[in-house]
């Protein structure tokens, strides 16, 4: 799941590697208090930015308090200015990777930072943290200045190792699939996680990068080609779109209920620790409007409305923000009272505004719950029901619809049966929500197999996984579990553990 490396790899090499024998403090008294008010948010920062000031790129500190660039004390010192100036005194060199405490003049370590030190030695080096064969390849690689570009594999680097699992629900009797609506629950549940392993392949890369990468059309899963984003990630395992789902899940086990304000506490233990019994150090992958909103000061108070912080942040970003990140973890509260259509809706929106405050968000939800819902009480069973079924379910969505959006969301709609004006890799918009509801609409239309349609998907990039995430919710719903291919079903690394809070929820609902 998330990256799970620490220093250890650094009691792994000789002095003469090291370059100097300094030990970083471990105990830093000023990480705490930066953790208990923000996370790191770092996915925005460009590597090797140059100082905020001079423009100077020699050797630059990164500010993680604001996230700003300043040039070290051998250049001209706007980093130490900016610490005396405004009190942030945690700095990450570009230079070396290590974090410096200025409060404590010295250099400090902390589990809070590994998740961070893994992208950037990703972006550095081109490999993780300690995978290199020896640190001979990795001056090698940064003296040829070889860049990591998308599909290149690292197999020098690199050796995943895929795990083979079972492809049934670990406890359940198999002959319960023969139930249809067990069937299409879990068929909801794991064509999500799948849909978001599978197009972690190619997220973030165009089409035409995808092409020459896979020019045969096919995408291996698990054994896709890593590049310095996927390789994050075991093979076969979801992302955080998934993790978020599964948040939300707990939430149905714990309270019975999709209660916002226990999911917003969740949501924050998640980003700081992700799910430290699958050995996260944190949750990976976070977007920037959640991470925004999860270090708002009202996130998650008991004296405010749930969703006080998302349209705070929502308006900070001049009511223009309508990312994919709700939509790709709500797709569960179809399942939750999926014979009362009010309480979908009802829980949709809640859910949907603990981050995400713009009506395309919740409508985009709406749509994808409301169409579960109505596969779970068997309102389709041919073409044309399956077609009423979605005009219904767009009608309703419509209703949670800031009228300015009417018509791009209907255009929306009835593009989604062709995937190429969908333009899911237009850089510029590859996580807006209505281009991930369209993506998940053509798989509802596209009566092809779950295999095809994931592959499909991902071939035309952006944001694959989340794309891939959400019709694979949709798509498992409609044809069931069963029919999931079994072969991926087996790769992935933690379905065990998934397995379990499954059947809790199947009880939960008393299905079994």
């Amino acid at each position: 799941m998330e990256a799970t490396e620490d220093f250890s790899y650094l009691a792994e090499l000789d002095d003469d590697e090291k370059g100097f024998s300094v030990e970083p403090m471990s105990n830093c008294p000023h990480i705490k208090p930066m953790f208990q008010n923000d996370p790191l948010l770092w996915d925005p920062v460009e590597f090797g930015s140059p100082c905020k000031i001079c423009k100077d790129a020699t050797e630059c500190w990164l500010c993680l308090t604001c996230y700003n660039t300043y040039c070290s004390r051998y250049v001209k010192g706007h980093g130490r200015e900016h610490w005396k100036e405004t009190g942030h005194c945690i700095h990450f060199s570009f230079q070396d990777l290590s974090f410096w405490c200025h409060e404590c003049e010295a250099y400090i370590k902390s589990e809070h930072f590994t998740s961070l030190y893994y992208d950037f030695h990703l972006k550095k080096f081109g490999c993780p943290p300690g995978a290199a064969a020896t640190l001979e390849d990795l001056q090698t690689l940064n003296t040829m200045k070889r860049k990591i570009t998308p599909g290149m594999t690292l197999e020098l680097f690199v050796k995943p190792s895929i795990h083979e699992g079972q492809w049934e629900i670990d406890g359940l009797p198999s002959d319960l699939l023969q139930n249809r609506l067990i069937d299409q629950i879990l068929g909801c549940i794991y064509g999500q996680a799948l849909g978001d392993a599978f197009g972690l392949a190619t997220e973030f890369m165009t089409a035409s990068e995808i092409e020459k990468v896979y020019p045969d059309g096919i995408i291996p899963f698990p054994k896709f080609k890593l590049n310095s984003h996927n390789s994050r990630w075991q093979p076969g395992d979801w992302t955080d779109d998934t993790d978020q789902m599964i948040l939300i899940l707990e939430c149905l086990l714990e309270k019975s209920n999709p209660d916002p304000l226990l999911f917003a506490e969740k949501l924050k233990r998640w980003v700081y620790h992700g799910f430290p019994e699958l050995g996260d150090k944190s949750g990976m992958g976070l977007g920037m409007t959640v991470g925004k909103v999860v270090s708002h000061r009202d996130f998650g108070s008991r004296d405010r409305d749930t969703s006080t912080a998302a349209r705070e942040v929502w308006e900070e970003l001049k009511r223009d923000a309508a990312p994919n990140g709700a939509l790709m973890r709500t797709c569960i509260l179809g399942i939750w009272e999926f014979q009362d259509e009010n309480q979908v809706l009802k829980q949709t929106q809640e859910i949907c505004h603990v981050t995400h405050f713009d009506s395309r968000c919740v409508a985009s939800c709406v749509v994808i719950t409301t169409l579960i819902s109505a596969i779970l009480r068997g309102k389709i069973q041919d073409e044309e029901s399956r077609i009423q079924v979605e005009k219904d379910c767009v009608q309703v969505a419509i209703k949670f619809l800031d009228p300015k959006h009417h018509e791009e969301f209907r255009n929306f709609v009835e593009i989604s049966h062709d995937l190429d004006q969908l333009c899911l890799d237009e850089p510029k918009s590859i996580g807006y929500t209505f281009k991930c509801l369209g993506a998940a609409l053509w798989a509802f239309h596209a009566n092809v197999s779950f295999d095809i349609a994931m592959n499909e998907i991902a071939l035309h990039g952006g944001d694959a996984d989340t794309n891939a995430c959400v019709a694979g919710a949709l798509l498992g719903t409609l044809g069931g579990y069963s029919q999931l291919p079994k072969e991926w079903l087996r790769s992935m690394p933690n379905k065990r553990w998934l397995d379990a809070k499954v059947i809790q929820l199947l009880k939960l609902m008393s299905l079994v």
